[in-house]
Order: C-alpha cells, then sequence, then structure tokens
C-alpha cells in the first residue's frame, strides 16, 4: 500500500470511532502529510524502516521545529504505524528497533502577563464599556461589543478557559448566577469550569441579559462579532491585543498566555496544583507541572511557612547548637 493511501485510510478510519475534535484531526492529518512530502508520493508504507524515521525526526530537528513540536509529531507517527500493525498491513512498527533522545526543551517556559498588566485590561475594558455610545456597528450596537470585550476578557482570566471552550459556549446552556460552566475541554472530553469571584459572575450575568435580548441573529453562540456570527480564535486575539494598545501595555498578549499567566498566578499564591489541575482541565498533572517555574527564593519562603519543623517546639529554640566543643 502506498504512503499516501495508508494515511488517508488512517485518518478516515481510526477519526471515525473515536469522538475526537477537528482540531486534533488537523493535527494529526498535518503531521501525516509532512511525513509524505519528506519520503514522496511513491513511498510504500511497508518499505518504512527504523532508519528511515530516524533520518525525518532528524529533519525535524534541523528545520528548526520546537521540541513539544516533535515530541507530538513522533506520538503522531507511532499511533499510525501501530494502527496498521494492528491491521495486520506492516509486520513490525519502525519505532521497535528505534531509540529517540528528544533533549528537554529549553525554551518553552511560559512567558506571563503580570497581575499589574490584567488588572490595567481589566480597567481599559470597563473604560471602554462606560464610554461606549449606542450606535450600531454591523448587526450589533458598540455599547454591546465593549461589554462582549470586558465579559469576555474576564471569563478567560476568571475561568482560565482554552479559547476554544470559551467560543464553544451557546447562550442557552448557561445559567445566570450559576459559578459552574459546562464546557467542551481538549478531546472533547467535557468537564466544568468555575466562576469563583462574585463579580465577575454579576459581569458575566450581565453579558448574558445583552446578548439574549439581541435580535436578527441566528447563531446561539454566547459571544458575536460585529457581524452578529459566532467570534473566531482570532478575533478573541485581535481584541486583546486592541484593550492592550489601548490601555499602552507593552505585554503581548494572547488567550493563551491568559490562561498561562491565571495559572502561574494561582500557583505562585499557594494553591494546591491538584486544584489548578482541575481548575484548567488538564487530564494530566504532569502538564500542569509547566506552570511551578518559582524561583529558589519563592521556594525557600514557602518552605518556611509550610515546613514540619516550623511548628517544632523543638526548631525554635534560639541559638542551639548541634554538638558542643570538646573541653
Amino acid at each position: 500500500m502506498r504512503l499516501e493511501r495508508a494515511i488517508e485510510k488512517f485518518l478516515y478510519g481510526y477519526f471515525a470511532t473515536r469522538d475526537l475534535s477537528e482540531k486534533t484531526y488537523k493535527a494529526y492529518a498535518g503531521d501525516l502529510r509532512q511525513l509524505l512530502a519528506y519520503f514522496g508520493q511513491k513511498a510504500r508504507l511497508r518499505a518504512l524502516r527504523s532508519g528511515d524515521i530516524e533520518l525525518f525526526i532528524r529533519h525535524l530537528r534541523t528545520s528548526g521545529y520546537a521540541t513539544t513540536s516533535i515530541r507530538r509529531k513522533i506520538a503522531t507517527l507511532k499511533l499510525f504505524f501501530s494502527y496498521w500493525l494492528r491491521k495486520k498491513k506492516i509486520a513490525l512498527t519502525p519505532f521497535r528497533e528505534l531509540q529517540i533522545k528528544i533533549p528537554p526543551s529549553t525554551s518553552n517556559k511560559v512567558k506571563n502577563i503580570s497581575a499589574a498588566d490584567i488588572d490595567k485590561l481589566y480597567a481599559q475594558a470597563h473604560a471602554n464599556y462606560n464610554g461606549a455610545p449606542l450606535l450600531r456597528y454591523g448587526k450589533i450596537d458598540r455599547k454591546y461589543l465593549a461589554l462582549r470585550d470586558w465579559a469576555l476578557l474576564d471569563l478567560l482570566f476568571t475561568t482560565g478557559l482554552r479559547v476554544s471552550e470559551a467560543l464553544s459556549l451557546q447562550h442557552f446552556e448557561i445559567m445566570e448566577g450559576d459559578p459552574y460552566l459546562r464546557v467542551i475541554g481538549k478531546g472533547n472530553r467535557p468537564r466544568i469550569a468555575f466562576i469563583a469571584a462574585p463579580a465577575s459572575l454579576n459581569l458575566q450575568g450581565e453579558h448574558l441579559q445583552h446578548r439574549k435580548g439581541l435580535r436578527d441573529v441566528a447563531t446561539t453562540k454566547l459571544f458575536l462579532n460585529y457581524r452578529g456570527e459566532g467570534l473566531s480564535p482570532h478575533g478573541v486575539t485581535y481584541l486583546l491585543k486592541r484593550l492592550a494598545a489601548q490601555g499602552s501595555l507593552e505585554c503581548d498578549i494572547s488567550p493563551h498566555r491568559l490562561r498561562h499567566s491565571v495559572a502561574t498566578l494561582l500557583l505562585a499564591n499557594g494553591e494546591d496544583i491538584r486544584i489548578v489541575q482541575t481548575f484548567l482541565g488538564h487530564a494530566s498533572i504532569r502538564t500542569t507541572q509547566r506552570y511551578t517555574h518559582l524561583n529558589k527564593d519563592q521556594v525557600l519562603t514557602r518552605l518556611a511557612e509550610t515546613h514540619p519543623s516550623a511548628k517544632m517546639p523543638s526548631f525554635a529554640l534560639d541559638n542551639r547548637r548541634l554538638c558542643r566543643p570538646l573541653s
């Protein structure tokens, strides 16, 4: 079987039996088409050996791909060859005799937005809402668009939602005043998002009322663009960058960085990592651990407060000596 045909059949067969997102499909398809582009249209599935895959991985490294991207592509290839091994189209997977050593990433530390800058974004969004005229812009009035910007910024920061999760919300699914949001997370897994702050609940409730009051809108999406259609991820990034520019912030903001920032701030404030894992909707705690880049002073201060020795009377004795000099 030609590699091209094997990829087509895998994408159809694997996704037909699993409830996976369109984003996951596109990622798998892109990784496998990259494999096809490297080996060419005439490449055959059975002909690929460990050495071939090793050359392809070396090509990825020299092409400047990030370590995380290379790891994901390798995971896709392993899944692809395992699929055809189960279908008995290949005798063994090329990864059986392949030892891959990917050096740890040196550049995936998350760049965060400070709490002070996030506060400035809130202030700018609030000011925009107060100053917005009741004029229509496309199908939607400017007052609603300003409220949408403020509510969306608040929702992303308060809940730590992924932008895809926020944009999948339908207005009829949400109960005003309910601190629990039911969203479809990564891999189409349903999960609960949390709105803990009363001020955020009030703001989200006000936005929901205005959204439900809009007429001549065909979509049921919670967040709309000026044409009355569901807001896109690109539109969310644009409105956040616009708020940052209006507030004279120099930070490079995006929905993803906002999510990273709230996670880091929670952990820096002493929140338990299991709570943060649930808050972010991570399937594995290893993913949450990426945000625990505390410096050594933070670790020392935290241990001084929480280590059991801090509450032991014997450790509180001043000027004690572990041993006395010989007389």
